[in-house]
């Protein structure tokens, strides 16, 4: 059980790591091979995850085809060039409110 460690925000846009170190310990090595985070954050970077940087779910992570209880919609993601990855939501872009 990952409950601590890593969760869904309650509107099931986004996710967040709870607990960085036992992420990297527990969770990286098991599903990803490794342990270490700044690779991880890469790699979410790459697939077109964004970071919320502000509000009540500051920190977590959101990509429009990646949403709980949806797991079909992930069958479209893309990994993406280089050139076009971002994170995280650039200071003039809008945080997502997924409470409006």
């Amino acid at each position: 059980d990952h409950a601590s460690i890593i969760t869904w925000m309650p509107h099931g846009r986004s996710w967040k790591i709870l607990n960085r170190e036992l992420f990297s310990t527990f969770a990286l090595p098991r599903y990803f091979g490794h342990s270490n985070h700044a690779s991880f954050v890469r790699i979410v970077n790459a697939w077109g995850f964004r970071r919320i940087t502000k509000g009540p779910d500051r920190d977590s992570y959101y990509h429009e085809m990646f949403l709980r209880g949806k797991p079909r919609l992930q069958e479209r993601m893309k990994r993406l060039p280089t050139c076009h990855r971002k994170t995280p939501v650039e200071k003039d872009d809008k945080c997502p409110d997924f409470y409006d």
